[in-house]
């Protein structure tokens, strides 16, 4: 069982100077004849190494919105490209969704693993939203971290405020420790729903690692993830299937044979790298406080970053405006899940009168 299960870590553990080169263009069909849409690739060497970024929106004068994906190293484009409910936010928003360091088209052959750690990803985020800025000749653009992306960019917010109207976290990570544990006690609880003697086997032999070696982690992930999937603490609504993503990322043209080959390798390497300072990650003392709003989005139901946790977190912070919103009917990925109830929330409360003059929104046909 612990193999089996452990062959689909790589599918579900997630599902957690700037000079521009030539972009590929995707096809696109804007919302309005009238307006500018924007479906772009681009390959712009960031932080000394090409880094990949899908842009898509119906109209280029919209807000930018930078999507920082989770895992780590798990390209979020694929897993939302082809959601009829999430392709609207691109009403709302130009979306750059970045491929981070390591991952997907910013993992060139050549690339040091040792520079895949907060910092440098910290200082690329930077970088990317400085070059998103300068394309799209806004002064600020707005920066979601969902998932592994939600420390990287609560890190990034406070560290670069300047760069930003407002850090949104979706699945927000905040003390990943205390995290584990209580993930660990539901699935202890859940014991008895299982329908499955292997699925019940998993569960008994789960010991949080009380180590730093990050092959222990490794391997306790490899069960556990899984195992949060198949009681919906990933995605409430559904199950997702071990292949989705794969075939997912082989449908997209703008991702090489040699980046699809190597993408699992590319999540376990991101893991190996970033794993350690993730779960010794304290928010409340790294990041205490921001000087930009704050908007965090939580499933009830997630026990990948859980609930709890990322409440106890928010209750700590220090910033100019902050705001959160339970979802009851989600887990890991409240922003999909809940959508209608999310693009609600972006509307009256981000996209508002109560953010900076310069924030023009503006609308979509069907508005």
């Amino acid at each position: 069982m612990a193999r089996r299960l452990g062959a689909t870590l790589v599918l579900l553990i997630v599902i957690f100077t700037t000079t521009a080169q030539a972009a590929d263009t995707l096809p696109a069909e804007p919302a309005c004849a009238s307006t500018s849409g924007v479906a772009l690739v681009e390959r712009p060497v960031i932080g000394g190494i090409p880094q990949g970024i899908v842009i898509r929106g119906n109209n280029a004068s919209n807000p930018v919105l930078l999507y920082l994906h989770g895992g780590p190293g798990r390209p979020v484009y694929p897993a939302l490209y082809d959601d009829a409910q999430w392709s609207r936010i691109e009403n709302l928003f130009t979306v750059a969704y970045w491929d981070q360091r390591g991952t997907g088209m910013s993992n060139p052959p050549d690339l040091d693993v040792s520079s895949i750690n907060l910092d440098s990803l910290v200082e690329d985020t930077a970088a990317v939203a400085s070059y998103l800025r300068s394309k799209f000749d806004k002064e600020k653009i707005y920066l979601l971290g969902h998932s592994w992306g939600s420390v990287l960019g609560s890190h990034t917010a406070f560290l670069h405020p300047q760069l930003f109207h407002a850090y949104i976290g979706v699945g927000q990570s905040s003390n990943q420790a205390r995290s584990e544990a209580e993930t660990l006690a539901w699935l202890k609880s859940r014991r008895e729903q299982a329908a499955d003697e292997n699925i019940t086997a998993a569960i008994d032999q789960l010991r949080l690692p009380q180590t730093a070696a990050v092959g222990s982690w490794l391997e306790y992930l490899a069960i556990n993830r899984p195992l949060v999937h198949y009681f919906r603490g990933a995605r409430y609504d559904k199950v997702v299937g071990a292949d989705e993503y794969v075939k997912a990322m082989a449908a997209l043209p703008h991702y090489t044979k040699r980046e699809r080959d190597i993408n699992e390798l590319a999540l376990r390497v991101s893991l190996e790298q970033l794993w350690l300072q993730i779960i010794a990650t304290d928010l409340s003392v790294t990041v205490p406080r921001q000087s930009i709003p704050v908007f965090i989005f939580q499933g009830v139901h997630d026990y990948q970053t859980t609930y709890r946790q990322a409440r106890v977190y928010f209750d700590n912070l220090q910033a100019p405006t902050k705001r959160f919103y339970r979802f009851e009917q989600a887990a890991h990925w409240p922003h999909v899940e809940q959508y209608d109830d999310f693009e609600r929330i972006v509307r009256r409360d981000i996209l508002g009168s109560s953010l900076p003059s310069d924030v023009v929104h503006q609308g979509s046909c069907s508005d």
